[in-house]
């Protein structure tokens, strides 16, 4: 970075953008791959708002080598308390309970105007408390098997219409 070198080996890492002039009015994203119990999983939820559309729940999920999608328009909720937000996708094959759960200190809530001229709050997180909760069944109509936990830390983000000031511009070095 500016004519630097920087070495990472053995970081985790995650790096994501949304493209085009134009994107959901509000959403809540959040994403982990770093699990203590098992260091090859990854989870990504987002919940989007599309109107007309009603609001879906995409719960995408990679443990042990497997991929488990749940969610979309039906089988999904996502729910927010404060600091905390909790994302339920149910398919078929499986159940998955993702909660995000962010200390007080540092959530940063700052104005942001997209490309298309838009303007909303964000809040986000990058140090926020991952549990992942996943239910298998072997087939539609049988009951949920015992519940595989993970545990992790990840980023955690809502974007919501409606600009306030940017409340915590001060705390972000080089702005």
């Amino acid at each position: 970075i500016d004519g630097q070198k920087t070495t990472l080996d053995g970081v985790r890492g995650h790096t994501c953008h949304h493209w085009g002039k134009r994107r959901a009015k509000a959403w809540r994203w959040a994403h982990c791959n770093d699990f203590r119990e098992d260091k090859s999983a990854i989870v990504e939820v987002l919940y989007p708002t599309l109107p007309p559309l009603p609001r879906p729940t995409f719960v995408n999920l990679y443990i042990g080598g497997e991929h488990i999608f749940v969610g979309g328009f039906t089988g999904g909720e996502t729910t927010r308390n404060g600091r905390s937000w909790r994302y339920v996708g149910q398919g078929r094959a499986a159940r998955v309970t993702v909660t995000f759960t962010a200390p007080e200190k540092s959530i940063l809530r700052l104005g942001y105007v997209s490309p298309d001229g838009n303007r909303s709050n964000v809040f986000s997180s990058l140090l926020s408390e991952c549990a992942v909760r996943v239910e298998r069944r072997k087939h539609r109509f049988a009951s949920f098997g015992p519940a595989e936990t993970l545990t992790g830390i990840g980023p955690a983000e809502e974007v919501t219409p409606d600009v306030v000031a940017d409340l915590d511009r001060e705390r972000i070095p080089g702005i």
